[in-house]
């Protein structure tokens, strides 16, 4: 994203460190979390969603979440 502030070199010099202990640091509002891989592809699923298909068809046709976790 775009960048709220820039420091001068002096500044950088005085500012605080805080060493986080091989913690992960992010910006408020992230949501860092992941999930299993999927097995398989849904590529089919993703053409048929990008044509606009209802995801209830979709369902209907064997795609959906179902389909990654079978």
């Amino acid at each position: 994203g775009p960048m709220d502030l820039v420091l001068s070199q002096a500044e950088l010099n005085t500012a605080k460190v805080i060493d986080a202990g091989g913690r992960l640091v992010a910006p408020g509002l992230v949501d860092p979390h992941t999930h299993v891989v999927h097995c398989g592809s849904r590529e089919m699923e993703y053409g048929m969603r990008l044509a606009g298909t209802p995801y209830i068809e979709i369902l209907k046709a064997g795609g959906g979440i179902l389909n990654s976790v079978r």
